[in-house]
């Protein structure tokens, strides 16, 4: 097996992972009131989403933003390398810190 295609489904199973432990943290309903909060909050340089909409969500808000990330990839057709691994993990990192699925566009 190719090393950066087991690269990209180690970086799609750790965004699944986070959607699960979304689920393992709080219901769907509290999930989609602790995202509809932080995506209303107004985020400025640093915005703390765990007391914004809770863990849940927080999780939930990463593991989307890491999927957006995986499917541009996708989309574009580039190799996962050590730099696109950074960038991927970067992305679900700041999404817990202040962005979410609407402020990333």
């Amino acid at each position: 097996m190719k090393p950066f295609i087991f690269a990209k489904q180690l970086l799609w199973v750790i965004c699944a992972s986070l959607f699960v432990f979304a689920f393992l943290c709080d219901s769907p309903m509290s999930i989609l009131k602790g995202m509809i909060q932080i995506v209303q909050h107004p985020a400025g340089l640093i915005a703390d989403n765990f007391a914004i909409g809770g863990v849940g969500a927080t999780f939930f808000n990463a593991g989307a933003i890491m999927a957006i990330a995986l499917l541009l990839f996708e989309l574009l057709k580039v190799r996962i390398t050590g730099p696109g691994i950074a960038c991927v993990l970067l992305c679900a990192g700041f999404s817990m810190f202040g962005k979410d699925i609407i402020n990333i566009w």
